[in-house]
Order: structure tokens, then C-alpha cells, then sequence
């Protein structure tokens, strides 16, 4: 039987995983597109590295799955 903090603790592992992984692949997206645009979460930041994205899908996935 599943307590209810453990319930939140995965609802919240599945929203930052989702979260993580949509980031990463909208950069990595930006990145196959040469949209200069995707590849900076805000325009005063240096864009993100590939690898970078990478990792951030990667992780994303793997907190979801």
C-alpha cells in the first residue's frame, strides 16, 4: 500500500522529468534547425551546448521511465 507522500514524490518526479526531457529536446531541436531562437532559454544567456541538451533529455527520460 502506497502512502500518499509517496504518491506527490512521484507526481512530482514524473512533472520535473517531463519538464527536463521537453527542454532538452526542444534544444536539441533548435540545434538540427539552426534556430538560434530554441537554443537560448532566454535572450541575456549564452545558448545551451548539445551535449548539455542531451544529458538534460536523457535525464528527463530516465526519471520518467
Amino acid at each position: 500500500m502506497s502512502t500518499p507522500a509517496a504518491g506527490r514524490s512521484r507526481v512530482v518526479m514524473m512533472i520535473a522529468g517531463g519538464l527536463s526531457a521537453a527542454l532538452g529536446l526542444m534544444v536539441l531541436v533548435g540545434w538540427h534547425a539552426h534556430n538560434r531562437t530554441l537554443l537560448q532559454i532566454h535572450p541575456a544567456f549564452i545558448a545551451m551546448v548539445y551535449n548539455t541538451a542531451l544529458c538534460f533529455f536523457l535525464c528527463g527520460a530516465g526519471l520518467v521511465a
